[in-house]
């Protein structure tokens, strides 16, 4: 298993993984939020995440950090 941080190859299946997990979790959520946050999880977000190859094919899994302080 390799960890990394995600790279531009990612972008596209990890945005497809994020848009799923907001449809099935959070039918409250108009779809023109969707399309707001769209472009903040693309630019902002998908740069800065750690990801996974937990298959060893190449298919990245975001892992999440949390700081104990």
């Amino acid at each position: 298993m390799q960890i990394q941080k995600a790279t531009e190859d990612n972008f596209p299946v990890l945005l497809q993984i994020w848009e799923a997990s907001v449809r099935a979790t959070h039918d409250f959520f108009p779809h023109a939020m969707i399309d707001e946050l769209r472009p903040l999880i693309l630019n902002d977000y998908l740069p800065n995440l750690v990801v996974s190859d937990v298959d060893g094919q190449g298919n990245p899994f975001p892992l999440l950090h949390m700081k104990l302080i």
